[in-house]
């Protein structure tokens, strides 16, 4: 199994034993060190629950940034 970015898949995010379709954006590398997947899911919001500090946002955004080749 090899997903490349733009794919939708199915995907078991341990929801009452359902799956649900998800984009993939982590970057293709065909020699990955590790069999790891980044994905958005294609759900709905239910409610907020709060919000990071700028600074621990800005953080995750750059690491995904790179994950998702867009550095």
């Amino acid at each position: 199994m090899s997903p490349r970015p733009g794919e939708v898949w199915l995907a078991d995010l341990g929801l009452a034993a359902k799956t649900r379709p998800v984009v993939i954006v982590s970057r293709y590398d065909p020699d990955a060190p590790r069999a790891l997947t980044i994905y958005v899911p294609l759900t709905r919001l239910e409610r907020k629950l709060g919000e990071l500090p700028a600074e621990a946002f800005d953080q995750i955004r750059q690491a995904i940034a790179f994950a998702v080749d867009m550095a």
